[in-house]
């Protein structure tokens, strides 16, 4: 008796199968919700952002800023340093032109 309850114990069965599956299927389910909320948030942030931009007026009990980030930073430049030092690196990095980002802030 012993042994068939440690066979039972030890048996993999379609409710274990089942499980698995339902819990794959919830996974991609809300991976793929989660990826619409993500898109939607996206848009509606660039919307505020391009309102306010364009001089929009903001109304409202939150405080609201947008925050410019320059990033003149390249991943190559500690490889660049190496090869040419560091007075050439920061030539270089002084004649790229910034990447801009813009972030709105909501508290």
């Amino acid at each position: 008796m012993r042994t068939q309850n440690l066979a039972l114990k030890n048996t993999v069965t379609d409710r274990d199968i089942e499980h698995i599956l339902s819990l794959r299927r919830t996974f991609e389910a809300q991976r793929k919700r989660l990826e619409l909320v993500e898109t939607a948030l996206v848009d509606a942030e660039q919307n505020v952002i391009g309102r306010i931009e364009s001089g929009a007026l903001i109304a409202s009990t939150h405080t609201v800023a947008l925050r410019n980030i320059e990033r003149r930073s390249v991943q190559w430049k500690s490889k660049f340093i190496e090869l040419a030092g560091s007075d050439a690196a920061e030539a270089v990095l002084a004649a790229t032109v910034p990447s801009i980002t813009v972030k709105l802030l909501v508290e």
